[in-house]
């Protein structure tokens, strides 16, 4: 089974080595390194091309937003199952693909646990996201997955006609409540991703109010006639996390 990992990047230069390292790494010997690159200028694409050590494919164009690229990533991926990592990102261990692949058996989705961390300080914890178990009603009651630990297979993915272009930050919380509403999911209580805090639904109060609108009316279109609330216990769910 060959799991497609998707790194979306432009300009990352600065930490782009350590998000491959982490893919090199990686015990787990079918898997597939899918960059989608917006036209850097800074030698992204050849610290790629340098360093990449899996079966690596690249796209260097320009693109309509992080979403778009996501989409294209999707489209490019030839494993079963797509996860993506984020260019300033990293996988803690060599053992979290080979431990995904093990837990897809009669499954469509599969999530962990990650640490949001320091840009510079990638030791220092600023919050640890422990996913837990999904409820019956956890959704609609402010829980959902970190997306850097989200694994779903490809066919399903594609059902669902990818990331939403008309959300600009909340398109992978979109995927992620849709997806979990139709697909079998499975906890892995494993701390599986590093994310550096500065991203684009962390970086300032206007983008995190704009994700939460974005969150709400993602989950009016779903049905969720309480919406506001669900983004409410979100929010609470979120300060609990802080280190």
């Amino acid at each position: 089974m060959i799991i497609s990992i998707i790194t979306v990047c432009y300009n990352s230069s600065a930490t782009i080595q350590d998000t491959i390292a982490s893919v090199n790494k990686q015990s787990y010997p079918d898997i597939e390194h899918v960059f989608i690159d917006g036209g850097s200028t800074d030698g992204t694409v050849e610290i790629i091309r340098n360093l990449s050590k899996r079966n690596t494919t690249i796209i260097s164009e320009k693109d309509q937003g992080i979403y778009d690229a996501m989409n294209k990533g999707l489209q490019k991926a030839k494993g079963e199952i797509v996860t993506y990592l984020n260019s300033d990102d990293f996988y803690y261990d060599s053992d979290v693909i080979a431990t995904v692949a093990k837990s897809f058996r009669h499954h469509d989705i599969v999530y962990g646990d990650i640490n949001i961390v320091e840009y510079e300080r990638t030791n220092k914890v600023v919050r640890h996201w422990k996913a837990g178990e999904k409820s019956r009603f956890g959704v609609w009651l402010g829980w959902h997955p970190p997306h850097p630990a989200f694994f779903i297979k490809k066919s399903l993915m594609k059902s669902l006609g990818g990331f939403n272009l008309r959300y600009q930050i909340a398109a992978d919380y979109d995927l992620m409540t849709r997806s979990l509403r139709i697909g079998k999911s499975r906890y892995v209580p494993k701390l599986m991703t590093a994310l550096r805090v500065g991203g684009v639904s962390t970086s300032g109060l206007r983008q995190i109010i704009k994700s939460n609108i974005e969150c709400t009316i993602s989950l009016i279109s779903q049905g969720n006639i309480f919406a506001l609330f669900t983004v409410c216990l979100k929010l609470v769910r979120k300060s609990f996390q802080l280190q």
